[in-house]
Formats: C-alpha cells, structure tokens, sequence
C-alpha cells in the first residue's frame, strides 16, 4: 500500500513592507522545518533527530471540508519569486512569492479508517 503524498500551492503577494518580511519567515520555517538536526560526538556526525510531523487540518469556519491527513513530513519546499512580474517593491522586496509544500505521511492508511473517522 501507498503511502499518501500531497501537495500545496500558495501564492503570497503582500500589501506592506512587513507582510514581506513576515512572508520571508513563512518561507523560512518550512525550509528550517524540513531538516534533520545533526547530532554529533567530537566533531563527528553519527546521527540525524528528524523533524516532529506535521497535523494538517483542512477546515472552513471550522468544519472539516476534505481529505483528512494522518501526520505528515514536510517532504519538499520549493519557492518562487515573481512568476509573473519583473517588479519589486521600493524596499527590495518581491511583489510575490510562490510557496509549494510537498508532504508525506508518517504511515500508510488503512481502509478502517477511510471507513470511520481517524
């Protein structure tokens, strides 16, 4: 059996400098999210503590409206700036940032809990 993988897509424009800068951290905590952390013993890496998993809940005015997840791993992040403008804002930053989160889930689903509700 398949262990589930989905994907997300945003498209972030802000309207103010410090939407921009709030959109760089965004950016910033899933790719720092993403990562094992090394461990290490006199300079030598023998190991990897990986991530927690994330809950995703996909609700409107909190009411479940898809797919449940079980918890998933940040799997991929990838990120592009102004796709479909050449401009920037006065301070240097992007009009707009496209921000793609790929998760997996931690196991594979089980058809007990498609059935109920997990």
């Amino acid at each position: 059996v398949a262990i589930r993988k989905f994907t997300f897509a945003f498209k972030l424009i802000p309207n103010s400098q410090p939407e921009a800068e709030e959109i760089k951290k965004i950016v910033k905590f899933f790719r720092s999210n993403m990562y094992p952390e090394e461990t290490s013993f006199a300079e030598i890496s023998y190991a990897y503590k990986y991530p927690a998993p994330f809950l995703i809940r996909m609700s409107y005015k909190n009411k479940d409206v898809a797919t449940k997840l079980l918890p998933a791993y940040l799997e991929n992040v990838a990120v592009g700036y102004n796709s479909t403008t050449m401009g920037m804002h006065q301070d240097g930053n992007f009009i707009e940032t496209d921000l793609q989160l790929s998760f997996v889930e931690t196991r594979a689903l089980k058809k007990s809990e498609v059935e109920g509700d997990y």
